[in-house]
């Protein structure tokens, strides 16, 4: 199978162009023939090296990036139920078993979906690890969010499109922080108050919020303390050190508390947003669309901070 590997850590030229052994799935997998991926913020982070401590100090551990998945089954595990050779599915890969930017990969089948029917490969590509972000976040981090004032920032992005449109769904009234650009596609998702980073500071504005949802990475808890409610929760992607201590300290005592989140790859709650998505009630948004050669000037424009939510790579 065709490849794009990540021979080591720096610009878009680490990546190389292979001919590799198709995988096969396991008793438990499905192998997939995959139509297309996307860029996400993972796939840059390893490649600039930005997260050595979990892809390898030397060299990366994981060879072949692409979080998101999107394809069709052609071989299915003895033990695996539910799935048939020609279902049009999707994923989030867990990176170790391999990405999405190759022509196959064998996953797990507990971590697979079935494709929403009103979307195609490409669209679908651009859903699992920012849907399910955002759906971990909001839908299990309260109880319940109806009524709740939240606020996100980088709302236009891969995850922030979805973190507001179920911040909608459930019920929340929303403050999004977005380019310029995008503060129609941010109203009619269903945010009630739309701010331009680039001339607005949500700091300066008065309220505060039961949770601030930094999909940016922009804020720390510490600056965004002062702007949480008694109880409010502090909420980010993209933990460094001093978020991490900050998340101890917090969950040693009542009242505030700071938090990270990692998606979980699971097909059930996959299976769940693609219901949304039948329903209209999710809305996925592809910017461009690469092939899998140029994987290297995707991820060169997505560092442009300019994506409307996410960059598609098509495969085949």
């Amino acid at each position: 199978m065709r490849a794009m590997v990540l021979k080591f850590y720096g610009g878009p030229e680490a990546f190389v162009l292979e001919n590799l052994p198709t995988p096969i799935a396991g008793d438990d997998e499905l192998l997939i023939k995959i139509h297309a991926s996307s860029v996400n913020p993972s796939d840059v982070k390893i490649r600039r090296g930005d997260i050595k401590i979990f892809s390898g100090k030397r060299y990366p551990k994981i060879s072949i990036l692409g979080y998101d998945i999107a394809g069709e089954v052609v071989e299915v595990g003895k033990n695996v139920q539910g799935f048939r050779t020609g279902d049009a599915v999707y994923a989030l890969s867990q990176g170790k078993q391999g990405g999405g930017y190759a022509e196959y990969v064998a996953l797990p089948a507990k971590q697979v979906a079935h494709k929403p029917h009103n979307l195609d490969f490409l669209q679908a590509a651009s859903v699992p690890l920012g849907a399910l972000t955002a759906w971990q976040a909001l839908k299990f981090s309260h109880r319940t969010l109806a009524g709740h004032d939240i606020l996100i920032n980088g709302a236009c992005g891969g995850v922030g499109i979805y973190a507001v449109q179920l911040a909608k769904h459930l019920g929340a009234n929303i403050t999004a922080v977005a380019h310029p650009e995008h503060q129609q596609l941010m109203r009619d998702f269903g945010a009630d108050r739309v701010l331009d980073y680039s001339v607005d500071d949500f700091m300066h504005y008065a309220g505060s919020y039961d949770l601030i949802f930094d999909v940016a990475a922009k804020r720390s808890y510490a600056e965004c303390k002062s702007k949480l409610k008694p109880k409010g929760r502090y909420l980010t992607t993209v933990p460094n050190n001093f978020t991490m201590l900050h998340i101890v300290m917090t969950h040693l005592r009542p009242g505030k508390k700071a938090a990270f989140l990692i998606a979980a790859a699971e097909g059930s709650r996959l299976a769940e947003i693609s219901q949304l998505i039948e329903k209209n009630i999710l809305r996925p948004i592809v910017d461009q669309v690469f092939p899998l050669e140029q994987i290297g000037a995707a991820q060169t424009y997505y560092e442009t901070g300019n994506t409307q939510g996410r960059n598609v790579i098509q495969i085949i």
